[in-house]
C-alpha cells in the first residue's frame, strides 16, 4: 500500500483555467527528505501578483525529515492576506508540535522587520496550545487557521482583501507509511493522484451555490446571485464574493441588519474543511 501514494497536487483555480501550482511527491531517489516538490506560478492579466505559497520542511526543529508542509494562497483584492497567511501558518502549525520555544527558534529564520518580534509575543501567549498537549493534525490545522483569522480581524486591509488557502501536511509514521492531511478554504484545490496518474481524491470547492454553503449564507442574511459566476451579496456590503470561505474578507464576516448575529461563522466562513 505504501507505494501506491504518488502525488498530491495543489491548484489555484481561476474562472476559466486551472493551472497546476505545487506538487509534493514521493520519489525513489535517496535524497535527504525522500520528498520532492515543484513550483510554478503565473500572474495572469492582473497588474500585480496576488498569490503566495509556503514550502516548509520542519527538519530544523529536529522533526522527521520525511515530513513536509506545503500550501498555496490565492489572493483577491490585493496580496496582503495571501502573504500574511503564507508567512504565519508555518509558525502556528509547527508550534503545536514543538511548543512555543521552538516557535521562537523557528521565527529567527525569518528576520523580516518586526515580524519575529510579534511572533515571539504571540508564542508566549500561546503556551497552553503547545506540543505538551497531544492533539491531532486536524485540530492543529483548525487552530492554526483560527489564529490567522483572529489576527486578520485587526488588520484594516483585510476588510476588502482576502485569500483562499489549500495546505497539505505529509508525515511519515514509524512504520514508513505516508499520512496526508489537507485543509482548505475557498476554491483552491488539492488533488491526490496515484502512481498510475489516476485521481484518488480531490477537495470540494467552497462555492456560494453549494447547498450547504448557500444555507449558511442565507441564515446570515445573504443572497446567492449570479454575476458571471455565483456570488455572495450582503445588504450592507457594496461588493460581492465568488467563494463562500476564505481568509480575510472581514466585511463579509460581520453581523448585518438582516440576520442580526453571525450564524455558523457568518456568510463567508474562515473555518477550513479537512481531509485525512
Amino acid at each position: 500500500m505504501k507505494n501506491l501514494y504518488a502525488n498530491i497536487l495543489l491548484f489555484l483555480c481561476g474562472l476559466s483555467t486551472i493551472s497546476p501550482i505545487l506538487s509534493a511527491q514521493q520519489v525513489n531517489k535517496k535524497v535527504e527528505t525522500k520528498l520532492a516538490w515543484g513550483l510554478s506560478a503565473r500572474q495572469g492579466k492582473r497588474p500585480t501578483m496576488e498569490d503566495a505559497h509556503l514550502i516548509c520542511n520542519p527538519s530544523n526543529l529536529k522533526a522527521n525529515n520525511n515530513n513536509l508542509l506545503v500550501g498555496i494562497f490565492d489572493g483577491h483584492g490585493g496580496k496582503q492576506v495571501a502573504d500574511f497567511a503564507a508567512k504565519r501558518l508555518p509558525f502556528y502549525f509547527l508550534s503545536y508540535f514543538k511548543g512555543s520555544s521552538a516557535l521562537i527558534k523557528f521565527g529567527q529564520d525569518f528576520p523580516e522587520s518586526g515580524f519575529s518580534k510579534k511572533i515571539k509575543s504571540e508564542a508566549k501567549a500561546n503556551k497552553s496550545d503547545s506540543a505538551k498537549n497531544i492533539i491531532s493534525v486536524e485540530k492543529i490545522f483548525k487552530n492554526s487557521f483560527a489564529h490567522i483569522e483572529n489576527n486578520l480581524k485587526t488588520e484594516s486591509y483585510a476588510k476588502d482583501v482576502g485569500s483562499t488557502a489549500v495546505v497539505a501536511y505529509i508525515e511519515t509514521n514509524k512504520f514508513g507509511y505516508r499520512i496526508l492531511t489537507t485543509a482548505w478554504l475557498g476554491d483552491s484545490r488539492a488533488v491526490l493522484v496515484d502512481k498510475y496518474n489516476k485521481v484518488v481524491w480531490a477537495s470540494k470547492d467552497h462555492k456560494p451555490n453549494d447547498a450547504q454553503e448557500k444555507a449558511r449564507i442565507e441564515k446570515n442574511g445573504g443572497q446567492v446571485v449570479f454575476h458571471g459566476v455565483p456570488r455572495i451579496k450582503l445588504p450592507e456590503v457594496n461588493t460581492m464574493l465568488a467563494m463562500s470561505r476564505s481568509f480575510g474578507d472581514t466585511q463579509f464576516k460581520q453581523p448585518n441588519s438582516a440576520a442580526g448575529k453571525l450564524i455558523d461563522g457568518g456568510a463567508v466562513s474562515g473555518e477550513p474543511e479537512i481531509f485525512n
